[in-house]
């Protein structure tokens, strides 16, 4: 009996690695598909499309937890740094990028500049009232908060 004792043990490993090495895999198969279905199509997405898809990708990941969220932001801020881009969106992005850099005046001032060019736009109202929220609360937040859910119904829900 207690030779049989050792390969009931070496089986048992056998069969943990195996669901290792399984689970593993489908956890890269994951990864690359989830990276895949968010991939631009083409080799470069240029102009108007980097702002698109940075966007897209923050309505998937608001609080840009995934590094290709924190990437495309990234992408758009430098290139509304140096003055290549300049809408609303762009400001409001490059807003979000000075905030997860503590830099929280230019975020606000950003944010502001795109509120001004695009007022009925929820999200930079939702950003400040976020910066606001983090300085001091009150009445203040509320109010950027209330006239972003205004702007976007369905937030509330």
């Amino acid at each position: 009996m207690s030779s049989s004792n050792p390969q009931s043990k070496s089986r048992l490993h056998r069969a943990l690695w195996l669901l290792a090495l399984c689970a593993l895999g489908a956890a890269v198969l994951v990864a690359n598909r989830r990276e895949a279905e968010q991939a631009p199509t083409g080799a470069m997405v240029a102009g108007e499309e980097k702002i698109l898809y940075a966007l897209d990708l923050l309505y998937e990941d608001p609080a840009m937890s995934f590094s290709d969220t924190r990437s495309a932001v990234r992408d758009v801020a430098v290139l509304t740094e140096n003055g290549l881009f300049d809408t609303a969106e762009a400001y409001y992005i490059l807003g979000l990028q000075y905030q997860q850099e503590s830099n929280l005046v230019q975020a606000e001032a950003l944010f502001k500049r795109a509120i001004n060019e695009k007022p009925g736009w929820a999200e930079p109202h939702c950003g400040l009232g976020t910066l606001v929220g983090l300085n001091t609360i009150g009445r203040e937040a509320e109010a950027l908060f209330k006239r972003a859910i205004n702007e976007k119904p369905g937030w509330a829900e």
